[in-house]
């Protein structure tokens, strides 16, 4: 505070936005007041964030400076927002804003963003895939030709090298499932997806349904995206039902799929028929849905077989059955089965006419009598 002669001085020095206010001056009963606003400087960054490599397995800190001390920051993963937990370790000192980043995988890999809210900086961490780990021991004996390396018999390909007394071997890293199949229920005529996620993108997995290894084909088709792998299975029938598997070389899971059929039902019966001996016969039922797989033809409660003398035929919901050349012996009844379903049909076959003549005056007319 300075005062010469009339005029008196308030100065406030070093300046925060804390020192907003009012400010008043008095002299016996005479007051003036006066209202100061510091308006506060953004914060920056000093330092930015570096894009960095990794390795898997391993761990990263990323680092970045501001201007101010104490500034409350938030840091993301693209825009997804990170907390303090096992993965994630979240340091603040002073001007410094770190974040540790633990048992790196390659899903690892991205951008990641600190904010200070006025400011924001971001780096790209590339977290290289580890596809061998060195293993090494000190045996007693030289030249020690046969060494058993176990880890929960997880550990299976390796190749060594020997020296006088160290033995190093490179062992696979086992892949295992982060997510694990779960079973499903589909009706019968959809699409069933399996999903399941390995801990390395890219690696490679068998599936198979019992003893039967899958392939791509047109009934299964075999996906992979980075760490997800999927078995698509195309037009659900009953007899896809069962158990799946999906088998990383190290660890296993399975999927009980239960493919639910819809009953199909029958909407247009069997008619009955009367033909000559000689002639042919067409029954025909049409049925509620497509691809009915459990159909019977019977004739006389005898099963039939297509054959050049029996023409079964399906054409989406029409199911037809062609009887060549019937005889006598074929009449009886017709019995079409679908499921729990039966529509059955009269086959009456009349034999053969005979021609008898009588004469009128400018012509002859057959007359047929038939037995």
């Amino acid at each position: 505070m300075k005062q010469k002669d009339c005029s008196v001085d308030l100065q406030v020095c070093d300046l925060k936005p804390e020192d907003t206010g009012s400010y008043q001056c008095r002299t016996g009963d005479t007051e003036s007041s006066a209202c100061l606003k510091v308006n506060a400087l953004p914060v920056i960054f000093t330092k930015e964030l570096q894009s960095q490599q990794a390795e898997e397995g391993g761990s990263v800190t990323l680092h970045c400076e501001l201007s101010k001390p104490g500034v409350p920051v938030e840091w993301r993963k693209g825009e997804v927002g990170l907390c303090l937990c096992a993965k994630y370790n979240i340091i603040q000192e002073g001007h410094s804003a770190r974040l540790v980043i633990q048992n790196l995988d390659p899903e690892d890999s991205g951008s990641y963003t600190c904010d200070s809210g006025d400011r924001k900086t971001t780096a790209h961490l590339s977290v290289k895939e580890k596809k061998y780990s060195l293993c090494c021991c000190e045996t007693k004996f030289p030249r020690v030709l046969i060494v058993v390396w176990g880890h929960n018999s997880a550990l299976k390909r390796f190749h060594y090298l020997t020296s006088p007394n160290l033995y190093r071997s490179y062992l696979a890293l086992p892949v295992y499932f982060k997510t694990r199949l779960q079973n499903l229920e589909w009706d019968a005529g959809e699409i069933a997806i399996l999903r399941c996620e390995i801990t390395k993108p890219g690696a490679s997995v068998v599936w198979s349904r019992g003893d039967r290894v899958l392939e791509s084909n047109n009934k299964y088709q075999l996906k992979q995206e980075g760490a997800i792998v999927k078995l698509i299975i195309y037009s659900l029938q009953g007899a896809d039902s069962g158990e799946y598997i999906c088998d990383t070389g190290y660890q296993k899971t399975t999927s009980v799929l239960t493919v639910q059929e819809v009953e199909v039902t029958i909407v247009k019966v069997l008619n009955s028929c009367s033909v000559h001996e000689g002639e042919d016969v067409h029954f025909e039922c049409h049925l509620s849905h497509d691809d009915a797989r459990e159909v019977q033809w019977k004739l006389a409660d005898v099963p039939l077989q297509n054959n050049e003398m029996n023409l079964i035929r399906a054409q989406g919901k029409v199911h037809s059955l062609t009887l060549r050349g019937v005889t006598q012996a074929d009449s009886g009844t017709v019995t079409f089965t679908v499921g729990h379903h039966t529509s059955t049909a009269s086959l009456t076959v009349r034999g053969k006419g005979q021609n008898l003549f009588y004469t009128l005056p400018g012509y002859i007319r057959p007359i047929y009598i038939y037995t």
